[in-house]
């Protein structure tokens, strides 16, 4: 009996949300793109990269080569930031000695 009404219920739910119009559209268009393609330069740009798929590798192997010029260029900048930036610390002992009497 109750599957009986569930089956009604459905079947009466169905033909409710099914709508009798004329299929319109809401929208329509062309979608154009452009293919990007993104490397990631940011960790360093892959020289070299030897190894085949199926190849069995011990830990240890050099597979491939990254080219760390830009990381070694960026960790020198930010050793000099820092080096400034300490340089600008405040020394409270040397200030009050200076007005001290």
């Amino acid at each position: 009996m109750k599957t009986k009404r569930l089956f009604i219920l459905g079947a009466v739910a169905l033909l409710c949300s099914c709508s009798g119009g004329k299929g319109d559209f809401d929208a329509s268009g062309v979608f154009e793109t452009t293919e990007v393609i993104v490397s990631a330069r940011g960790t360093g740009e892959l020289i070299s990269f030897n190894v085949e798929e199926g190849w069995a590798l011990k830990e240890g192997d050099v597979v491939g080569c990254i080219d760390t010029i830009q990381l070694s260029l960026k960790r020198e900048q930010l050793s000099a930031t820092l080096a400034a930036t300490q340089s600008r610390v405040l020394d409270e002992e040397r200030q009050l000695a200076s007005l001290r009497p």
